[in-house]
């Protein structure tokens, strides 16, 4: 129970683990630490309005670690980590 007194709701399955998602005023974007059926790792977001769930990019080598989004919702920047070490990753107008 909200302080607000209204309930929570559960608004994804899962995410990677702590660090793996960021909040915008649109929605969320998540990693949700789990391959599709292709074998690739995809950072999603999910939109509060719609309640639709789109990907927004993916890897078949890496597990984000963590997610950010500028201030202006243009840049996604994100870490990766495999066998090789860690990656920082930048992802501009991905809408």
């Amino acid at each position: 129970m909200t302080t607000a007194g209204g309930g929570e709701i559960q608004l994804l399955p899962a995410v990677g683990h702590l660090g793996s998602f960021a909040v915008v005023p649109e929605g969320v974007y998540f990693f949700s630490g789990s391959p599709d059926a292709d074998g690739i790792c995809r950072i999603r977001f999910l939109n509060f309005k719609t309640g639709r769930t789109t990907a927004v990019t993916g890897s078949s080598h890496a597990r984000v670690q963590r997610v950010e989004v500028s201030p202006d919702g243009k840049t996604l920047l994100y870490s990766q980590k495999d066998r090789a070490g860690m990656s920082l990753m930048l992802v501009n107008h991905f809408h």
